[in-house]
């Protein structure tokens, strides 16, 4: 039993190298960057101030 447990979990470290290779792989792809890059850029694209908040980080309750 202990020769089967053996391969077995050499067929899953195998596999899982192969799924991670693959993950790295289509991340670092040139088709996939343009998509990374532009939500990388999503959070700068709100708004500066928001309902209820000043510039200067304080509420609208602290100037009053």
């Amino acid at each position: 039993m202990g020769d089967g447990q053996t391969v077995i979990g050499t067929v899953m470290t195998v596999v899982a190298i192969v799924i991670f290779a693959g993950i790295v792989w289509w991340a670092y792809s040139g088709r996939s960057k343009q998509r990374f890059e532009q939500a990388a850029q999503e959070p700068f694209a709100l708004p500066d101030t928001a309902e209820g908040i000043n510039s200067d980080n304080s509420t609208k309750q602290d100037i009053d």
